[in-house]
């Protein structure tokens, strides 16, 4: 004899019965507000699901959310598991499975019992059915829910449709979750990262005000952050008098110029003593080319005006500062453009890969490793509503966009790195045919590192979302390079990528 749904009698069945649906999601919306982990939110949310009459849940079920590697389910909440059906079902490829095809078919999979498609089946499995719900926030798959219903369950149109919103309404928990844990962890990241290194990463403004990212001003200068932040002293109100004249003059070149400058001059401490600053700075403008604001680091070198000694002891100093605070500005870009938040992370990942399998040695690997972190620089001199814009641009703002490979060269131009950073940056977007920018290179013109980069840059581009597009995956990314090869991009490079994800397993962590 089947099992049947519970049923509701006439009109007012049927209204008990929504009126129910909608205290279920009502009660996992207040889930979401109380201060609990994910995971017992999900477990929380099993047992909302199990105590609904109509369904005739099994008290027994899971939810598996896609973490670390794509294409694998990753339990995250069970409820009556045995230990021989964990070890079985922890992870799960798409595709395997009923949890695994509604992963790859993005649709509900139902099953009356166990049928063929249950191949993963541990010994002395009891007789039951499914409903394996695809967990989507808009074209993103976040996971699946997984729901045991007794053998000969019918499925019904209406079940569905229930366990569908609270899919929905779970997925908008998850994703506003995750992205809190990222925030959180950015700013961590970004805080110890500051305090780590050497120097005073701030934002100024044409007035001589500035906001400051950590508390070192003090020890620099004695006086404290919130003194600057409250606008009751501005950072230009410090520098010496009879230094103003170069400063403004600094200022006004990199205004007619590209926007980026290195300033030296002294400051006035609270305690009567003068240090030397340098500032190494980029003026970035709105979309009428106004100042917006200033975007820099400052740099205690008092010791390296001192003498030559103090000079060797101060270069090292300043050297780790310096990659240390392009790291930290690389950060800040992060922030301002969280759609790319992780690209920059990846395509390193990726170049480096490409550059051993090109035989590149050690000391050039890492060399690629600094090239990769700051290809992107020169996009904090593009304005935050650009970069974050949803829709299509248009092409001034394009050529806005243009700019950042040649700003990142003049950013980092004057910076003695041991491999060709600020070059290689400043060509990562040419093309071998000549149709790339902003200096229109071709074929043996390009440096290597940056002709690795342009593959490496596009693949993993392509490969992930943006606000404008869904992820194309890396078979279509793959797939352009290989049709573009010896046009627009090398074909060393492009065969070795190929390779990498075709025959070697790499894959994007």
């Amino acid at each position: 004899m089947v099992e049947t749904s519970y049923k509701f009698n006439g009109k007012n069945g049927e209204l008990d019965r929504n009126y129910k649906n909608l205290e279920v999601i009502n009660s996992l919306l207040q889930l979401s507000l109380e201060n609990i982990p994910l995971p017992q939110i999900m477990l929380r949310t099993l047992n909302l699901l199990t105590n609904v009459p109509w369904i005739g849940l099994l008290s027994k079920g899971a939810i598996f959310l896609v973490q670390d590697q794509p294409g694998v389910l990753v339990i995250q909440a069970q409820m009556g598991f045995t230990e021989a059906l964990l070890s079985t079902c922890t992870r799960i490829p798409f595709g395997f499975c009923l949890c695994g095809l509604a992963a790859s078919t993005r649709q509900i999979q139902f099953a009356a019992g166990v049928d063929d498609r249950h191949q993963g089946r541990p010994e002395g499995m009891s007789p039951h059915g499914h409903y394996c719900v695809p967990i989507l926030f808009g074209d993103r798959l976040l996971g699946v829910m997984n729901l045991y219903v007794k053998a000969g369950h019918l499925r019904q149109p209406g079940d569905e449709e229930f366990l569908i919103s609270v899919a929905n309404t779970l997925a908008g928990i998850i994703a506003r979750r995750k992205a809190e844990e990222a925030r959180l962890q950015s700013e961590r990241e970004f805080g110890l990262l500051l305090k780590n290194i050497p120097a005073v990463v701030f934002k100024g403004y044409a007035d001589g005000s500035i906001d400051l990212f950590d508390d070192k001003v003090e020890e620099m200068t004695g006086y404290p952050k919130s003194l600057f932040e409250s606008r009751k002293r501005k950072w230009t109100d410090l520098i010496v008098k009879e230094d103003m004249a170069q400063v403004r003059t600094k200022f006004i070149a990199a205004l007619k110029g590209l926007g980026s400058y290195v300033r030296e001059y002294r400051i006035n401490c609270r305690d009567d003593t003068i240090l030397w600053i340098q500032e190494r700075s980029h003026i970035v403008l709105d979309l009428e080319g106004r100042i917006d604001y200033v975007s820099g680091v400052l740099f205690d070198i008092t010791q390296r005006k001192r003498g030559e000694k103090a000079l060797g002891q101060s270069l090292e100093k300043f050297q780790k500062a310096l990659t240390g605070t392009v790291k930290a500005l690389s950060s800040v870009l992060e922030m301002r453009d969280p759609y790319t938040s992780g690209h920059q992370r990846r395509v390193t990942q990726l170049a480096c890969a490409i550059s051993k399998e090109l035989g590149f040695s050690e000391e050039q690997i890492e060399g690629m490793r600094i090239i990769g972190f700051l290809h992107d620089i020169g996009k904090i001199a593009v304005p935050a509503e650009i970069l974050n814009k949803p829709g299509k641009i248009n092409d001034h703002e394009f050529a806005i966009i243009k700019m950042h490979a040649q700003a990142g060269f003049n950013i980092l131009k004057e910076i003695d790195f041991p491999c060709p950073v600020a070059e290689t940056i400043a060509q990562h977007h040419e093309r071998m045919d000549g149709s790339g920018y902003p200096q229109g290179l071709a074929g043996a013109e390009i440096l290597m590192q940056a002709r690795i980069l342009a593959v490496a840059d596009v693949v993993e581009a392509m490969s992930s979302h943006r606000p404008y597009r869904p992820g194309l995956g890396i078979e279509a990314a793959l797939e352009e390079v290989a049709k573009k090869k010896g046009t627009l991009y090398d074909p060393e490079v492009v065969d070795a990528c190929v390779r990498l994800f075709t025959e070697k397993g790499f894959t994007f962590r």
